[in-house]
């Protein structure tokens, strides 16, 4: 399941996986297959693995990272919005006790408002 959510043309395998029962957890670190997807930008994927409702947005690997920091990381900007709609938290802090809304400045609400400390839109 864990490749599957990194790679993009993996989305049938973890379909089915999922719809069979498989775990969307996939490290013993922490990290689960809504971070992976979320830092290499899959948008079906994350969509895929929101609708389970077997993923927590909040979730923190073993770094402390949540998927919104990854995809805030790799600026997946389409990631950030549908994870924003899931109520992802952006004022966790990660182990060095940085937030996601430090790691590119470009977080808005879905509506269109920019966070708090935020300093540019999402394009």
């Amino acid at each position: 399941m864990e490749a599957a959510c990194r790679a993009g043309h993996h989305l049938e395998v973890a379909r089915y996986t999922v719809q069979r029962g498989g775990c969307v957890y996939s490290k013993e670190d922490g990290t689960t297959c809504l971070h992976q997807a979320a830092k290499v930008g899959n948008l079906e994927m994350v969509s895929l693995l929101l609708s389970t409702g077997q993923v927590d947005v909040r979730a923190q690997d073993s770094g402390g990272w949540t998927p919104i920091i990854w995809a805030t990381e790799h600026q997946h900007n389409e990631v950030i919005r549908m994870l924003l709609t899931r109520d992802a938290d952006v004022t966790l802090t990660d182990n060095e006790e940085n937030i996601s809304l430090a790691r590119g400045g470009q977080l808005r609400h879905p509506h269109g408002d920019h966070l708090p400390g935020c300093g540019s839109r999402l394009r």
